[in-house]
């Protein structure tokens, strides 16, 4: 009896590692997408932050003669994309004030020098930015 048993163990135990050496084929994983909730999204920024762009904007801006002359103060406020390789372009004029302010906001705009790309997973990519270009007399 002892032995049957010892036999029926024995079987058991080969039979387990027979079945454990049979490797299954390893199918080739397909690439993994980064899950949203956990992406890393870094804004495009400005060479020296928003201070240097301000600066940038105050040495470049010229108020509009037509616009002085109507006594024409506000906001206008454009967007543009800044490419992955930091190139401003595609530049529109969202709001305007007229008396030629849309056109040296776009002249300035024109004139920004290369931006640091806004960044997802630290791969670059093509981000919208909204700029106010305000006019005010003193």
């Amino acid at each position: 009896m002892i032995r049957n048993s010892l036999l029926l163990l024995f079987a058991l135990l080969l039979a387990s590692v027979a079945h454990a050496q049979h490797k299954k084929p390893v199918k080739p994983h397909a690439p993994v997408r980064p899950d949203p909730k956990y992406a890393v999204y870094c804004p495009a920024e400005f060479p020296g932050g928003k201070a240097a762009l301000k600066r940038f904007i105050d040495t470049t801006f010229n108020y509009p003669e037509a616009a002085k002359e109507a006594n024409i103060q506000g906001r206008v406020v454009t967007r543009f994309d800044i490419d992955e390789n930091g190139k401003v372009a595609g530049m529109k004029i969202l709001r305007s004030i007229g008396g030629g302010c849309e056109e040296e906001a776009k002249r300035v705009v024109d004139r920004i020098p290369l931006w640091q790309p806004a960044t997802y997973n630290n791969m670059p990519v093509t981000s919208k930015y909204t700029l106010v270009v305000t006019f005010k007399l003193e």
